[in-house]
Formats: structure tokens, C-alpha cells, sequence
């Protein structure tokens, strides 16, 4: 077991606040000195997806995003989870994994959160 910690991002980002509040509450996780590293997986790659805009007004997830990225969180897309969704254009860089790659990703962490 290593000492990664994953937030893993499974629903859509859309008509809630539920990946608003989880991508604020990994900005405290930052607080910590274990690496981090953030999952989107099924429809949470959405939140990453170059056409997804927010639809809440007031709660732009995207600046959130920026500070985690700047804290140097890892994100990390599911390959499986985009291309079963078409989308195939991401903002911030994430690196895209196959599903295998994920799963030793998991089992190598030490916490896995789930949004």
C-alpha cells in the first residue's frame, strides 16, 4: 500500500453541487503531505470534459480546479468512462488511464474517497 490518496469523482457534475463541494473539500485535503491524486471516472468526466460549463450559477467548479492543480493534486481520467460518454477533449492536462491502470492505481492507495 502506498501513500496516494485518491478522490475519486463517479456523477455528473451537472444540476448539483455535489463535485463543487467534494473539489472544495480536496483543497483542505492539500493540507496534508500525502500526494494526491484526483479520479474521474463514469460521469464524473464530465467535470474535466473541454465543453462542460457549470450550470449552478455561483458555483464554478472550475476555480477549484485551478488551486488543486496548482497544489500539484494529480488528475487522472478513466480512458473506459470518456470514450463510453464521447468525450474525448479535457481541461487541466489530466492524464487518461485505462481501466486497469485505475484499478492498480486504487489498490495501490492508501484512502480512496468517492464522490
Amino acid at each position: 500500500m502506498g501513500d496516494n490518496l485518491v478522490t475519486m469523482m463517479r456523477r455528473s457534475p451537472f444540476s448539483t453541487v455535489r463535485n463543487f463541494e467534494a473539489l472544495r473539500s480536496c483543497v483542505g485535503l492539500s493540507m496534508g503531505d500525502a500526494p494526491l491524486t484526483m479520479l474521474f471516472v463514469e460521469d464524473g468526466v464530465y467535470t474535466l470534459s473541454a465543453k462542460g460549463k457549470p450550470v449552478l450559477d455561483g458555483f464554478d467548479w472550475n476555480k477549484h480546479l485551478e488551486m488543486l492543480k496548482e497544489l500539484d493534486f494529480q488528475f487522472v481520467v478513466e480512458k473506459e468512462s470518456a470514450d463510453e460518454r464521447g468525450v474525448s477533449e479535457f481541461n487541466w492536462e489530466p492524464s487518461v488511464m485505462s481501466r486497469e491502470q485505475v484499478a492498480a492505481l486504487l489498490k495501490d492507495a492508501k484512502a480512496v474517497i468517492t464522490y
